[in-house]
């Protein structure tokens, strides 16, 4: 029982250290346009997109293996999100087709 005991806290402790490494980055979202058209992160790291904009915006990503879908965002408001593995996304706006993010995620 100490074993499984000690193993569940260090794998609790692994997780603690692996978010404590991740980074936060912000995407604003102004003029219709992202603040940015590609940008790089490692896996762990939050992307927050703020909406700087006066119009609403509904940001989201069809990559397989990195799906999400963050709804309609009014001016002001702000969401996180997570990814969580190596890759490539593709992000855009589901209401302003030119919107367009690449986010390459690299390995921690």
């Amino acid at each position: 029982m100490k074993i499984t005991g000690a193993i569940v806290v260090l794998g609790l402790l692994a997780l603690v250290a692996h978010a404590a490494l991740a980074q936060e980055l912000r995407i604003s979202q102004k003029h219709k346009k992202f603040s940015t058209t590609s940008v790089t992160v490692k896996s762990g790291d939050l992307i927050t997109f703020v909406n700087d904009d006066e119009a609403m915006h509904n940001v989201y990503s069809f990559t397989e293996g990195f799906v999400f879908d963050l709804g309609g965002q009014s001016p002001g408001e702000e969401t996180t999100v997570r990814l969580s593995k190596p890759g490539i996304v593709d992000v855009r706006c589901a209401i302003h087709p030119k919107m367009r993010l690449q986010v390459r995620v690299q390995p921690r």
